[in-house]
């Protein structure tokens, strides 16, 4: 190492902290940049570009790079003008828009750089990417033409006579980490001349000086030449480090740039009341001739560190293996890593309660399951986003090796499998499997929570929006689609799935509900979603629709069962309609750049974002918007479900909207186990023009992610989906599941609450749990009114309600004697014949279920000369209803 003398770094300021707590809250999250780089408008990208220079000179265009054919995510026009901060995004974009402006002639695509960094699981070293790059830009201002040098005429350039240059030189020079998170206290960071990218006019990289973090520079780069390969940093604390890297180029000019990191110090898992115990299995069934692999850790019940009492809680969609199951197992700060452990809690006002902890106090061993990237000869294979019937065929060896387990410690206990959201899909093949294939899976309790046994919906628009930015040329946009929505998992559950343009018109596919011989799949949709629904369907014992049998089987859910389009965060419920209605947007983001020329100066518009709701049955219209520069795309699409919105129907919820907002609000505060799509929103990949201002004109609402009937998994489910279902549904025999639990309002995804816990505990206990329904007054048939020598049976229609357990009768009211009631009706009569005032009859069910209160007037009303009067009793549920004289 050559430390040299070290410098006080005296560009820090307010900009780059702004940055730093930006990074904090949404390092998590993409957050979508639509920034100008220089006060010039944006021209159409691409070849289109070419073609309107056809009559322009460019002989001045020596680079041969053109900026304009990209779309100027990186602001890479004015990047070196103040002090900016890269990052392993930003340089991923900075290099793609560098490699299309030049017609893919120069640099490479950033597909090839990751090829080649360090591997992933080295958590301690990292790649340092250079860019050392000359380009042009047009000098084309499309407010007032006359200000630059071109003018737009018949859609072609034309010169315009004044003297100024048609294409403007421009330079940047971008140094940044390869990795964003970093795990040790000694960090490695490598130079190689493979991730040094360098095609400039006269403006070679002669020195380059970084600075690590730390009181010491190092001279890294001389002459041509890496003086050092490795450089070795000792971190004794971790957090975000800023890079500093002072350049000296051929023409003695020189520029100073940063990048960002977060390093966190090596930790052993925190400490639990008993032990724990991390384990992998490996299928010895393949899926499309490739054998499965997850991992799993137990939280002991017992001091012994043996399996027991066993409690499966399966990961759901997590591609690329974000979400660890403790903080401790993942590189990302813990303030942006949501760990399975910690999304497994609920709150009773502000106090929190971890579930894992409730359940090994209570002797269960908590077996927490996770589908990592692993690799199967040059193939790798994203556990967390793969085929289900994969997952689910290495979990029936997981099973069979949790029993013999079991067996050797002379426990009798059966297996409790608990299936949040994506993990209900996996867990239901894999139980029904082996029932089909008589292999015995010793499960007495399967829990699916908020599983999409129909399906799950991210809206269309929000699929169709990021599409467009991802088309648009941004490189974490085009992960997005390709590693999320366009992963198989997601294709296999999706609803309602983007399938490319056809010009402003959205291609789109729909699960119609149209069933085959053999299950629920469907004329139309996309062959993923096909598939996998008709294998679900076909697999386990005959006639079960692919639900595993020899075990109880229960569901909770998060979506509301009485049709409210009220949703909840955890305690607090929000009392105004935020679900989008039909054709409503859901976010509208808009940026606003400053332009001076040079003085006034005023705002300009140059980016939107809008992502709108699907509209009514059969109903087409907007549907997104992507406004940037020049590009400015809506697209419309039909909604061909005759099911309904999928977007608004009763559902447990996600904030897509929010999420892609950039906003903090969504977090782990009220729980929500198991995000799923956590991905929606943007890591913070591009860093802001100092002049662009971005705008949140809209964004106060949230979506169905999992419909309630989705999570319920209708056994015909061809029917308007935007509907209460607050009746029985186990008497009916509408669904396939022995009970169920749901709120009276639409709760977060698989998030819990003190009373679905109770529930859950209640029926692991093997206490059987009635189902819940949610009834009011009106539920209870029979007159608001009745006069003072009336008898009057009320009485709940069949299927409607739980048996009463308890009848109470007060007020002006009594039972008709002898005491005349049963577990659906009863009969009542005036407590005298000149009774004249409320009575109440008071129906209790046995719990989680809440009494229905009816208020009933007894007699005339006390009023004079009125014929006819109304009677409603302020503050309760009792319907107006009119009362004639007695």
């Amino acid at each position: 190492m050559m430390p040299i003398e070290n410098k006080q770094n005296q560009l820090q300021h307010c900009f780059i902290y702004k940055l730093f707590k930006i990074m904090r809250k949404t390092l998590l999250y993409l957050v979508f940049s639509f920034f100008l780089t220089y006060a010039q408008a944006q021209i159409p990208p691409q070849t289109k570009i070419d073609s309107m220079l056809v009559n322009i000179d460019k002989s001045m265009f020596a680079s041969e790079v053109l900026y304009d054919r990209a779309v100027p995510f990186a602001t890479l026009g004015t990047f070196n003008d103040s002090i900016k901060l890269s990052s392993t995004s930003h340089f991923e974009q900075a290099l793609l828009e560098l490699y299309k402006a030049s017609n893919e002639e120069k640099f490479m695509s950033h597909h090839r750089l990751r090829e080649n960094y360090t591997d992933k699981n080295i958590q301690n070293k990292v790649d340092i990417g250079i860019i050392n790059a000359s380009f042009h830009q047009l000098f084309y201002i499309e407010e007032n033409e006359e200000d630059g040098a071109l003018r737009v005429v018949n859609d072609e350039f034309e010169k315009i006579d004044n003297g100024k240059p048609a294409f403007l030189e421009r330079h940047a020079f971008v140094v940044s980490p390869l990795k964003e998170y970093l795990v040790g206290s000694q960090i490695t960071y490598h130079f190689d001349n493979f991730f040094f990218m360098e095609a400039t006019e006269g403006k070679d990289l002669v020195r380059l000086t970084a600075n690590f973090g730390t009181d010491a520079d190092y001279v890294v780069f001389d002459n041509g030449d890496f003086l050092l390969e490795n450089v070795q940093m000792n971190y004794g604390e971790p957090g975000y480090k800023t890079l500093t890297f002072d350049a000296v180029f051929a023409d003695n000019t020189t520029l100073t740039t940063q990048a960002l990191l977060h390093v966190k110090l090596a930790a052993p898992p925190p400490t639990s009341n008993f032990p724990t115990d991390d384990f992998t299995t490996n299928a010895t069934i393949p899926f499309n001739g490739i054998y499965g692999h997850l991992e799993y850790r137990i939280f002991y019940g017992n001091a012994q560190g043996q399996l027991l009492k066993p409690v499966v809680v399966i990961d759901g969609f997590d591609p690329q293996d974000e979400r660890q199951i403790q903080d401790s197992d993942s590189n990302l700060p813990e303030d942006d890593h949501n760990s399975i452990e910690e999304m497994m809690v609920y709150f009773v006002g502000i106090t929190k309660f971890e579930i894992i902890d409730q359940l090994t106090n209570l002797g269960y061993d908590v077996v927490i399951v996770n589908h990592p990237t692993y690799t199967r000869g040059a193939t790798e294979i994203d556990g967390g986003a793969d085929y289900i019937e994969r997952n689910a065929l290495t979990h029936v060896q997981l099973y069979q090796e949790l029993n013999a387990e079991l067996a050797t410690n002379n426990s009798d206990e059966g297996l409790v499998i608990i299936g949040p959201s994506m993990g209900g899909q996996i867990s239901r093949y894999a139980l029904a499997y082996m029932e089909k294939h008589n292999i015995p899976h010793n499960t007495r309790l399967w829990v699916s929570v908020d599983s999409p046994h129909l399906g799950a919906n991210i809206p269309l628009g929000l699929q169709t929006l990021v599409n467009q930015v991802a088309d648009s040329g941004n490189s974490q946009a085009e992960d997005f689609v390709n590693n999320q929505l366009g992963s198989v998992a997601a294709k296999q559950q999706l609803i309602e799935q983007f399938n490319g343009w056809n010009g402003n018109q959205l291609w789109q596919d729909y699960f119609d509900g149209r069933a085959v011989s053999q299950g629920y799949a469907t004329t139309r949709g996309r062959d993923f979603y096909i598939t996998y629904y008709n294998n679900l369907f076909n697999n386990g014992l005959p006639d079960s629709k692919g639900y595993p049998q020899n075990l109880r089987k229960i569901a909770l859910v998060n979506g509301s069962l009485n049709g409210s389009d009220i949703y909840k965060y955890g305690q607090v419920e929000q009392l105004e309609n935020d679900y989008v209605n039909d054709e409503q947007i859901g976010v509208n983001l808009r940026a606003f750049t400053e332009v001076c020329l040079p003085l006034p100066c005023f705002d300009v518009h140059v980016g939107s974002l809008e992502a709108y709701a699907v509209p009514a049955y059969n109903e087409n219209s907007k549907i997104s918007r992507f406004l940037k520069g020049f590009s400015n795309k809506t697209k419309y699409a039909t909604n061909l479900n005759s099911r309904g919105n999928m977007d608004n129907v009763p559902g447990g919820f996600f904030n897509s909207f929010d999420i892609l907002a950039g906003s903090s609000t969504q977090n782990q505060e009220y729980g929500g186990i198991f995000w799923t799509f956590n991905g929606l929103g943007f890591i913070l990949s591009v860093i802001f023009d100092q002049n662009t201002e971005l705008s949140v004109y809209d964004n106060e609402r949230v979506h169905s992610f999992i419909p309630t009937a989705s999570a319920l998994g209708f056994n015909d489910p061809d029917f308007n989906w935007n509907q209460a279902f607050d009746r029985n549904l186990l008497c009916s025999q509408e669904i396939p599941f022995d009970t169920y639990f749901g709120p009276r309002n639409n709760e977060q995804h698989t998030s819990f609450t003190q009373a679905s816990v109770s529930w859950l505990l209640a029926e692991m206990a093997g206490n059987p749990q009635p189902p819940t329904i949610h009834l009011g007054a009106g539920d209870l048939s029979g007159p608001v009114m009745i006069c003072g020598t009336d008898t009057v049976t009320y009485n709940f229609a069949p299927c409607k309600s739980l048996p009463v357990v308890e009848w109470v009768i007060s007020g002006t009211l009594q039972l008709v004697p002898p005491a005349t009631s049963s577990s659906y009706q009863v009969t009542v009569m005036p407590d005298s014949p000149s009774s004249n005032g409320w009575g109440s009859i008071k129906a209790i069910f046995a719990s989680p279920n809440q009494p229905v209160i009816k208020n009933i007037w007894v007699g005339p009303p006390k009023v004079e000369s009125v014929e006819t009067v109304t009677i409603m009793e302020t503050g309760h549920d009792a319907p107006i209803a009119p009362i004639s004289d007695c």
